[in-house]
């Protein structure tokens, strides 16, 4: 029998989290929570299923146990690697100003992993918050890279405040970092690949924090431009889903119901649901069940159609069918638009284009 499987987060206490978890979550462990890795299949946060038949079961050997019922047919990656990490961030402190690699040089050189892009959603964020997102404009590639040899650090970094319900896409070889005062989910390759180019001199345990500096800059790209934005809206009845990302990693909508509902149908791809605020009634031909913010839920491909209710706001997350076009996906979930390229960031319905980091503003009618 398959259902929608609840799984057990795994903490991370590094040197820059805090407590803010404590507002959704009772029982945390003392001391920092940093980041709470709410489905992984990773070796070092590996989930374990919390409800059912299967509780007490690896979320991976339960997938991979039998992978095409549980990750669909879409599903063309590695035989034993779940393709998506989903966390919850919590900066007390900064973040190091890092950069993460491609699918390729991590395949080369780092033991055939997976490389990491990932995407933020803004769950919280204190006043002026702000993140580092790519280099100033018209800095030379040689400049930027000799100063990062010559921890010349000044002047580099593209620094934008942020604020709650923010997305920001990141791909990998972005050079970004997470500033203090934020509460981030975040949606990303199955990937704990981080190169650091500068931690504020912190020191761990009497030492200061590894650096990475030749592997960041084999894999920074310099021109890379990201943008924020709030997602593509549409609002029917008591139902809204804003489109965040369409990548070829991942496919991310927020879905918001008034007490309401809506049937999904898995078809040939598994779907992971996180829930950000309400509670949520999931019923499927088996049973039903509910779940509540924040706490994450796999639903195996071979469930089929499921019907969600409540007043809730969820990110609902999927895999693109890699062979499709991007118009061809928006045609198939029911959208007329037109394109129009905006540079400009925010303040508007944008939405970043798949194969590129261009922001589109699609005008529907």
């Amino acid at each position: 029998m398959f259902y929608p499987l609840k799984v057990v987060p795994v903490y991370k206490d590094y040197i820059w989290g805090g407590r803010n978890l404590e507002k959704y979550r009772k029982n945390l462990p003392n001391g920092i929570i940093a980041e709470s890795w709410e489905l992984s299949c990773l070796n070092d946060g590996l989930s374990i299923v919390s409800n059912g038949s299967l509780r007490g079961k690896a979320l991976r050997d339960v997938i991979f146990s039998n992978k095409d019922d549980y990750l669909g047919k879409n599903y063309s990656g590695a035989e034993d690697i779940f393709p998506l990490l989903f966390k919850i961030i919590d900066a007390q402190d900064d973040l190091s100003i890092q950069v993460h690699p491609d699918d390729k040089y991590a395949h080369n050189y780092e033991n055939g992993q997976y490389g990491k892009t990932e995407m933020w959603y803004i769950l919280e964020a204190k006043k002026d918050a702000s993140i580092i997102l790519g280099f100033q404009d018209n800095l030379e590639e040689s400049y930027i890279k000799n100063s990062i040899k010559n921890n010349n650090q000044n002047g580099l970094y593209n620094e934008v405040k942020v604020e709650k319900g923010d997305v920001i896409y990141i791909p990998s070889g972005t050079v970004h970092a997470i500033k203090s005062g934020l509460l981030i989910a975040e949606i990303q390759q199955s990937s704990n690949l981080t190169y650091r180019i500068y931690d504020y001199n912190r020191e761990l345990n009497g030492k200061k924090r590894e650096l990475h500096i030749e592997k960041a800059i084999d894999v920074i790209n310099s021109k890379s431009k990201c943008y924020i934005h709030n997602g593509l809206r549409v609002k029917n009845k008591n139902i809204e889903t804003k489109i965040l990302s369409v990548s070829d990693y991942f496919y991310i909508s927020e879905i918001t119901s008034n007490n309401s509902f809506i049937d999904i149908c898995t078809e040939d791809c598994f779907n992971v649901l996180m829930a950000l605020d309400g509670q949520v009634y999931i019923e499927f031909d088996n049973g039903k069940d509910n779940f509540k913010s924040i706490e994450t839920v796999f639903i195996p491909a071979k469930l089929g159609r499921y019907r969600l209710s409540g007043t809730f706001k969820i990110l609902w997350t999927s895999i693109p069918k890699i062979s499709v076009s991007l118009r061809e996906i928006m045609n198939d979930i029911g959208f007329k638009y037109s394109w129009v390229l905006k540079c400009s960031q925010k303040k508007a319905p944008l939405f970043i284009r798949r194969h590129s980091l261009w922001v589109i503003t699609y005008c529907l009618y």
